[in-house]
């Protein structure tokens, strides 16, 4: 089911999900090397840059949605989804509010994005609890 789900996603914006994804590592790279000649113009200015913003975007979109994914292959039920993740909610929201207080903004940047993330895969959750299915897209 989740592979029809996918497919007709893909098929309705007419591009595959996978070149979303090199967009974004092309934008991440040409930001990174625009900031890199706006800054200092070292190598390894761009690869910090481009590292950070490769790792914002894994951030924002991978780890609640595998974890969602994991727990639907074991076969967990519904209610141990919702609380796994919102479990993953409140650790990304304290890793958060740790980061701020420690005055670590990075860190504060990616532990935010971990609870979009983690806000994402619980609405994807709910929707698929309101249609009776385990899986959205």
């Amino acid at each position: 089911m989740a592979s029809a789900a996918s497919s007709s996603s893909a098929a309705t914006s007419g591009r595959k999900p996978w070149v979303y994804g090199l967009w974004y590592a092309e934008s991440c790279l040409a930001f990174a090397g625009v900031w890199a000649l706006m800054s200092d113009r070292t190598p390894r200015t761009f690869l910090e840059v481009a590292a950070f913003l490769l790792l914002c975007g894994a951030a924002l979109a991978v780890p609640a949605h595998a974890l969602r994914a994991a727990l639907l292959h074991a076969g967990a039920g519904a209610a141990v989804r919702l609380r796994v993740l919102e479990v993953f909610l409140v650790l990304a929201a304290g890793g958060a509010a740790a980061a701020l207080s420690t005055a670590h903004g990075w860190a504060a940047i990616l532990c935010i994005l971990l609870i979009g993330n983690a806000l994402w895969a619980l609405e994807m959750e709910s929707r698929a609890a309101k249609r009776g299915r385990s899986l959205t897209s």
